[in-house]
């Protein structure tokens, strides 16, 4: 998962509100309590990315590789209705 110090600095940067902020009124414990969240379902995941040295562009690479190769048998469709740093 991305370390917490590169998640409060994009979050920093944009001035976005973290979807998990305001219960927890600090961008840290909603950090926290988005990891303990994401945890209880990451053992579902088919593909894990973890973003902590990605730039957007790399990841954008890494999904369109991780799902869309040519050398794929497989069609995929990607869905996203939120998308973490």
């Amino acid at each position: 998962m991305t370390q917490d110090n590169i998640l409060q600095t994009r979050f920093s940067t944009t001035r976005r509100k973290h979807p998990f902020e305001g219960e927890p009124k600090d961008l840290t414990s909603a950090i926290k309590k988005e990891k303990k969240f994401l945890k209880l379902i990451e053992n579902k995941a088919d593909y894990f990315i973890d973003t902590t040295d990605f730039t957007p562009q790399d990841l954008a690479s890494e999904i369109e590789t991780a799902l869309f190769s040519k050398s794929s048998t497989k069609k995929a469709c990607c869905n996203s209705h939120k998308f973490w740093f």
